[in-house]
């Protein structure tokens, strides 16, 4: 009996404080900055950092057939990537649970502005927006999806001028 008022004496101030016993699932964006060279790369300089406008977030479903939009350009978001993970984006998706899609893209707006030793002013181009993943993988129950966008600067500014980092996206439960 002192077992059972004890428990429902728990559960009500648990439930009167606003706490959840629900464990909600994200998806997560993060950007890192990380020191390897693009293919291709000339300069002599590594970014101290780099400005992205993040425009969209989208799965696609499993069968290809649709797509998923998480996040669109209505309110694009600046993400200033450092040479440590940066949260650019994160979205609940419990509503997915036990879902396997097909891929995921994630865009940005092509203007890039960066800041190294030599100019806190660089700007460059992206020479696509998009950054699309083609692989499978499934939301699974209590995980979060995490993805990664790996910015690779490494010695990608010459002078005042800044070369296209190379970009890889991985996914990843967590």
């Amino acid at each position: 009996m002192a077992q059972v008022l004890f428990a429902t004496l728990l559960w009500t101030l648990v439930s009167g404080c606003g706490v959840s016993l629900t464990t909600d699932q994200n998806l997560n964006v993060l950007m890192t900055g990380v020191p390897v060279e693009p293919s291709e790369v000339s300069g002599d300089v590594t970014p101290k950092w780099e400005s992205f406008i993040l425009t969209g977030v989208s799965l696609l479903s499993e069968d290809a057939s649709e797509t998923i939009i998480l996040f669109s350009g209505a309110s694009p978001k600046e993400i200033k990537v450092v040479n440590r993970p940066q949260l650019a984006f994160t979205k609940v998706i419990t509503d997915y649970s036990e879902t396997t899609f097909s891929g995921l893209t994630v865009s940005f707006d092509q203007t890039v502005l960066a800041g190294s030793k030599n100019s806190e002013d660089h700007v460059f181009g992206l020479s696509s927006g998009d950054l699309t993943l083609t692989e499978t993988f499934t939301v699974e129950p209590g995980k979060d999806i995490e993805v990664n966008v790996n910015v690779q600067w490494k010695n990608t500014v010459s002078g005042e001028v800044v070369q296209e980092p190379g970009l890889e996206l991985t996914v990843e439960a967590t």
